[in-house]
């Protein structure tokens, strides 16, 4: 009897499963933010950037604002909330350092990728510090804003 019992249960699982659509789901599930990425990240004093992101496994919070310049790749986005997210890699350089996309679920849709470049450099003896830069303006005329990652206890 209690054979009987789990077989249905699995099979009735297993229906529901079938006929779940999955493609209904635009938010970016199964898409993650890469470890590296995730925490806690603020400017560094620089005057062109002054946004904080929260970047947990699957969503990021921006906080801020950039008044300054206005093509900055944060400027549209929905602030102080958790938005869906992902980060793509483009170009792995060594252990300490890479490149890739930023994808923010925002609107309804995924916003266009904004491009950064992870690296870390020694602070003091073996410790690490963690920074993001994200590259905008013109190629003439680039703008660079560098957030560092803040360890919470």
């Amino acid at each position: 009897m209690k054979k009987s019992i789990i077989i249905i249960i699995v099979l009735a699982l297993q229906m529901n499963a079938c006929f779940y659509d999955w493609s209904s789901d635009d938010s970016g599930s199964g898409q993650y933010f890469d470890y590296k990425l995730q925490g806690r990240w603020v400017s560094t004093g620089s005057y062109n950037f002054v946004y904080e992101l929260i970047i947990d496994y699957n969503s990021i919070t921006v906080f801020g604002n950039n008044w300054r310049y206005t093509d900055n790749p944060f400027q549209n986005v929905t602030q102080n909330e958790d938005l869906k997210g992902y980060s793509e890699l483009i170009e792995n350089k060594n252990s300490y350092t890479h490149t890739g996309n930023i994808y923010i679920y925002d609107r309804g849709e995924f916003q266009e990728g904004i491009p950064y470049l992870y690296w870390e450099n020694e602070k003091y003896g073996t410790d690490r510090r963690k920074f993001l830069t994200f590259t905008y303006g013109s190629y003439n005329n680039p703008y660079y804003d560098t957030l560092v990652w803040i360890e919470e206890n």
